[in-house]
């Protein structure tokens, strides 16, 4: 399981806008090289071969969700294979990124239509263990 966390560090309320009206994907999913992990809610009830197998579902919408200063939003997911998969936790890094904006209605924003592109990477290890790396913030006008 993996542990996802968003904050509004500013000193104003503001309201987040989602291309996909989902936080923090759609359909979570990331591939590299012909292979895809896949972030659920839940775990599966068994694994299948010895792995944790797993199809993108829809997350829980959040679309224009207010933040207050200092407010968090966190979720947790497990990290799964994917069912086509050749292998079971390919060895490799999966980058996680989506685009976010501030909501143009939003009054405290002096950004209106600025789009910010967050996300993370998860790297399986050799021995089957995952790491998480936060990606820098990128915006864009």
């Amino acid at each position: 399981m993996i542990q996802i966390k968003v904050t509004n560090t500013g000193n104003n309320p503001h309201i987040l806008t989602i291309t996909n009206d989902s936080f923090p994907f759609a359909t979570a999913q990331a591939t590299t090289s012909g292979s895809t992990l896949v972030l659920n809610e839940e775990l599966p009830g068994t694994r299948e071969n010895g792995c944790w197998n797993g199809t993108p579902q829809v997350l829980p919408r959040i679309d224009g969700q207010q933040f207050s200063p200092g407010e968090s939003l966190t979720a947790k997911y497990a990290v799964l294979n994917a069912e086509d998969n050749e292998e079971c936790w390919p060895a490799k890094t999966f980058d996680f990124i989506e685009s976010y904006y501030l909501d143009p209605k939003d009054p405290n924003s002096t950004e209106q239509g600025t789009q910010f592109e967050w996300g993370f990477a998860v790297a399986v290890n050799e021995d089957g263990s995952i790491t998480t790396q936060e990606r820098e913030i990128t915006t864009e006008k």
